[in-house]
């Protein structure tokens, strides 16, 4: 009889956004975010593993990555460029170590893009690892 009786409650309550343990569900914009870090660690991954044999691609799948990833956490409803995203975070409640990493890497990023078309290997690959230390923080 309780079980029924505490079933019928969850049921009542879960339109409202209460989960069986009595936490709030996930709002659709935290799912988004969540997913969005996912695909980014997939994302990195498959970078890494063309780093060596063919960094250009490597490169393509990190960039694009970024942007579209950053963009769903971040908020983001439009095609952005590095120096935009970096003033955007200044709006944004962050912490405010991640905030302070992800805007030297975007830095970083641009002046190697702008300076030269590709990154070299060696610098792809601590742009990789800095942001697989920063992204999960967003």
């Amino acid at each position: 009889m309780l079980d029924s009786l505490r079933n019928l409650l969850y049921r009542l309550l879960a339109p409202l956004g209460m989960r069986r343990q009595g936490k709030p569900a996930a709002t659709p914009e935290e799912a988004r975010s969540q997913a969005a870090k996912n695909a980014f660690a997939q994302d990195l991954a498959q970078a890494r593993i063309f780093l060596e044999r063919r960094p250009a691609k490597a490169q393509g799948i990190f960039l694009t990555s970024l942007h579209k990833n950053a963009g769903v956490v971040l908020g983001l409803k439009y095609e952005f460029t590095f120096e935009e995203l970096c003033r955007n975070l200044n709006r944004k409640k962050l912490d405010s170590d991640a905030k302070k990493e992800l805007k030297q890497v975007c830095d970083e990023i641009n002046e190697q893009l702008y300076a030269k078309e590709r990154l070299p290997p060696g610098k792809l690959a601590e742009f990789m690892d800095r942001m697989e230390g920063v992204f999960p923080k967003l």
